[in-house]
């Protein structure tokens, strides 16, 4: 059965110091927020819960007013109630069973894309081999070499870029 909860509570049980993340997750059934009874779950040992994250609402307006910019032509722009469908590419590529209907972009960018990733190197990589400005090319291009990879932490890492910022640091690339 698939019930929609947010969280109530989000811990960190483990100290700052160790290694290892364990969190404490207390939830909200959307019952819950409608009444003042809470809706209990029945469970059994061995029971298995899913936790399936979404982008919060900025991460994804931001994301999509990318795609959808007026800036970009026409044919390259991509709207929100945009529906798409993917094909296998490569046996070896399976689509996953969610995604074998077509779906909204809005509803791929909000539940299936972590807009909030610290991008890696391939993401500048594929980006300067699609945008068509030089200026951005040279730097995506850095930032995707080995040598560059020092300077792809400074970006990136240290101060936690999100995939949606970099996207909107390079325009050309997004076009």
């Amino acid at each position: 059965a698939t019930i929609r909860h947010g969280s109530k509570r989000n811990i960190r049980t483990t100290p700052m110091e160790h290694f290892q993340e364990v969190r404490l997750i207390k939830l909200e059934n959307e019952n819950d927020l409608l009444t003042s009874e809470a809706t209990h779950l029945n469970y059994d040992p061995g029971d298995v819960v899913l936790i399936m994250p979404q982008n919060s609402p900025a991460s994804v307006a931001k994301f999509l007013a990318l795609l959808s910019s007026e800036d970009r032509s026409v044919e390259n722009r991509l709207l929100p109630e945009s529906v798409l469908q993917l094909s296998v590419l490569h046996e070896d590529m399976p689509i996953p069973e969610c995604l074998k209907k077509p779906f909204r972009l809005s509803d791929c960018a909000q539940n299936y894309w972590d807009l909030n990733a610290i991008p890696r190197r391939y993401l500048f990589e594929v980006l300067a081999y699609v945008t068509t400005n030089e200026l951005e090319k040279e730097k995506l291009l850095e930032l995707s070499s080995s040598t560059g990879q020092e300077e792809l932490y400074s970006y990136c890492n240290r101060p936690r870029r999100t995939m949606v910022e970099v996207l909107a640091d390079f325009p050309y690339a997004t076009a």
